[in-house]
């Protein structure tokens, strides 16, 4: 298996925990890399920080969701975990 199909795996991975919890170590496992080289792999090619892109994914997630649905701000924080 190649770098970037790692990558593609754990990208999946973080869209699938993405309302709940995205764990380093377990990136790095799916990725069959240490938890730091993950960092490293994961900011070159999207050309930001993990935790930059989990917050921007959320923030997303977030607008989309408000579009949708007319329920309470907590409530929804909850929902994705960015409360």
């Amino acid at each position: 298996m190649d770098i970037l199909q790692q990558l593609n795996d754990a990208a999946a991975y973080i869209e699938t925990n993405l309302c709940g919890q995205v764990v380093l170590k377990e990136l790095a496992q799916i990725a069959c890399v240490t938890q730091d080289s993950f960092l490293r792999f994961f900011s070159y090619m999207t050309g930001m920080t993990l935790n930059g892109y989990i917050r921007r994914r959320r923030l997303s997630l977030a607008a989309y969701e408000l579009s949708l649905i007319p329920i309470s701000e907590p409530t929804r924080q909850a929902e994705i975990s960015y409360a």
